[in-house]
């Protein structure tokens, strides 16, 4: 078994990584438009306000949930060597190096934007002191088992302990893919998902929807995508195998499905938007919703991963999409405060400028430091392509590194709850 080689890039697909730049480029556009006011978004010429499609950029949460488990299942299927009957012992072992390395993967960026924040945070430049707890949680991402810490250090902080607790419990989803059960994967995590929300709907949201079961079904659409992707390498797609058995079958070109998929996600985000962007409401929307964005997205991925190039994976394998997914986990990070303390120094200082010109100098600013994450803090702690002992190596010193900063932040935090 290979779940250790969902870190390795041997597998990498372009195209992937530009729709981690789709994902992160409508979270911002959301936050940005939030900022300025809610205004109105016409295109000059056409006079089409896409202000509805653009309230719905919170779903690039979604899609990002629904690309992890497709990325990491994908690597794993493709890297796998044989038919080696399975073993517990090295199943453990590649478990543990799986998680390492998401470590490696997660924390360094995660720990500098709160090694940032926090101190601001004590001074009273941004946000209010968090509680001694609340940082103990945040180091760990488990803040989401307390529902006043989901979000206090960074708005956007509330969706690493789903990410986080998804690479927890992987080794284990990843089992029944491995064995050709991806089916009985996809049904319990749409019941389990099912069941959630109609706690939700019936008692009205409370602290379940932090909790990673509320958002299982993402991201076992994503391993079931990856699943279908590689099961059908070279072959047309069988939309069937998202669906019940029940229903026609018909086979699609991958072409076809990608072009579909992003119809299909663009068109039902702009109806959401213009009739009820709301994140929650009662009735059956959101089972609807859930449903359409883990198909539409699983297609997409599905349908990128074709071995030929087509208009919509060039677009995404682009050079200018591929570098924004590559530090888009840092533009995700950051983009919230460096947004809000852009804007908060150009009107102190510039009160006369226009909003159109805070928010482009606010985007720049955002790219810059981000760019700055990804090249200075993320990327040392890739895994290098050396020998396996020189990375074993590599391995337990950026751990012990991460584990230090770690401790520093508590103490920090510590210091200043005391005073």
């Amino acid at each position: 078994m290979a779940i250790a080689a969902a870190f390795d890039r041997a597998s990498h697909v372009d195209a992937l990584t530009g729709v981690r730049a789709l994902a992160a480029g409508w979270v911002v556009a959301y936050h940005l438009w939030l900022n300025a006011g809610h205004p109105a978004l016409r295109i000059p010429g056409l006079g089409v306000d896409v202000a509805a499609l653009v309230s719905m950029g919170w779903l690039g949460v979604d899609i990002f949930f629904i690309l992890s488990g497709f990325v990491l299942t994908w690597q794993v299927l493709n890297e796998r060597r044989g038919d080696a009957p399975f073993s517990q012992r090295t199943f453990w072992r590649d478990a543990g190096l799986f998680l390492r390395r998401r470590v490696l993967r997660v924390y360094p960026a995660y720990l500098a934007c709160l090694s940032v924040l926090l101190p601001l945070a004590w001074i009273g430049i941004y946000r209010t002191p968090p509680e001694l707890a609340d940082v103990a949680l945040h180091l760990a991402m488990f803040h989401n088992i307390v529902p006043r810490y989901v979000d206090t250090i960074n708005g956007v902080f509330w969706s690493m302990p789903f990410e986080w607790q998804f690479y927890l419990v992987f080794p284990l989803l990843i089992l029944p893919v491995l064995r050709g059960r991806a089916r009985w994967l996809a049904v319990g995590a749409a019941a389990l998902a099912a069941a959630m929300k109609l706690v939700s709907a019936w008692h009205g949201p409370g602290t379940e929807i932090a909790q990673l079961p509320w958002r299982i079904d993402e991201f076992v659409a994503g391993m079931v995508g990856a699943s279908i992707a590689v099961r059908s390498a070279g072959r047309p797609v069988g939309l069937p195998a998202f669906l019940p058995a029940f229903l026609p079958a018909f086979l699609l070109s991958r072409a076809r499905v990608t072009w579909l998929a992003l119809l299909s996600l663009a068109a039902g985000a702009w109806t959401l938007g213009v009739h009820d962007d709301a994140w929650w409401q009662p009735g059956s929307l959101p089972f609807i919703r859930a449903a359409w964005i883990d198909l539409s997205v699983a297609a997409l991925l599905i349908g990128l991963c074709g071995t030929k190039t087509t208009a919509i994976s060039g677009m995404f394998a682009s050079r200018v999409m591929v570098w924004l997914g590559t530090i888009s986990y840092s533009i995700y990070l950051w983009h919230v405060p460096t947004l809000e303390l852009t804007r908060f120094a150009l009107q102190a200082r510039y009160p006369a400028m226009s909003s159109a010109m805070a928010i482009a100098l606010a985007v720049v600013a955002i790219l810059a430091v981000s760019a700055l994450s990804y090249y200075l803090v993320e990327r040392p702690f890739h895994s290098p392509s050396r020998e396996a002992s020189s990375r074993w190596r590599d391995l337990r010193t950026r751990v012990s590194v991460a584990a230090l900063w770690a401790a520093a932040i508590l103490a920090l935090a510590a210091v200043q709850r005391l005073a």
